[in-house]
């Protein structure tokens, strides 16, 4: 797909560019390099929109024989009406060596300009074995498992080197992927925004009826 044009006379654009072969990445892709939009008849400034993307360090699993991605994808976006400037850019950071996790985002980033950062949010996981309900690490396979634990730390550094303000949400899921706690500590600085919620559900009901809450 390279462009979009509706009634209205507004389009998309969308360039390619092809991956440069490596030992991390032996089978060539193509990869979405820049987005660009276009309101001719936009009664006001800002019709049109510049993003492009790159992508760092990818990861080919010789073992599985399958490529996990990239582990960092950089979105800039551009002032229109700065002459095509640079105005900030996002940095993603995604899980790529580990097959159950794969593509998982690790972290997300918005940058001003020159790099300094106004919000970072950190994600983290949990994988539990299905058959005996133990935690299991990055390094191991059992047959089947599923995410029983989530975690989301925002930090708010508005330009400044350090956070203003962090928050932290919290999940735990049983093995239907139903989520049984969830904690909202809000500002982690304070004590008086904590909520948390245990949440139980209906088991054996026909109709396969699931995941319908009891308490």
């Amino acid at each position: 797909l390279k462009k979009v044009t509706n009634c209205t006379e507004s389009f998309v654009e969308l360039d390619y560019e092809l991956s440069a072969s490596s030992y991390e990445q032996p089978i060539r892709s193509w990869n979405l390099v820049k987005v660009t939009t276009m309101d001719p008849n936009t009664p006001i400034p800002g019709g049109n929109t510049i993003a492009s993307f790159e992508y760092r360090n990818p990861h080919y699993d010789r073992y599985e024989r399958m490529a996990f991605g990239y582990d960092t994808v950089i979105t800039y976006q551009f002032d229109t009406e700065d002459d095509n400037s640079l105005y900030r850019f996002t940095v993603q950071g995604f899980n790529n060596h580990n097959f159950h996790k794969r593509g998982w985002k690790k972290s997300e980033s918005v940058c001003d300009r020159n790099g300094h950062k106004y919000i970072e949010t950190l994600y983290e996981q949990q994988l539990m074995d299905m058959v005996n309900g133990i935690p299991v690490g990055d390094s191991a396979c059992p047959s089947s498992m599923y995410v029983s634990y989530e975690a989301e730390i925002t930090r708010y550094y508005e330009g400044d080197s350090v956070p203003h303000i962090v928050t932290e949400i919290e999940r735990e899921y049983d093995s239907h992927r139903n989520i049984i706690r969830y904690v909202n500590k809000g500002d982690t600085s304070r004590t008086d925004e904590y909520f948390s919620a245990d949440i139980s559900y209906y088991h054996g009901l026909g109709h396969n009826l699931i995941s319908l809450p009891d308490t």
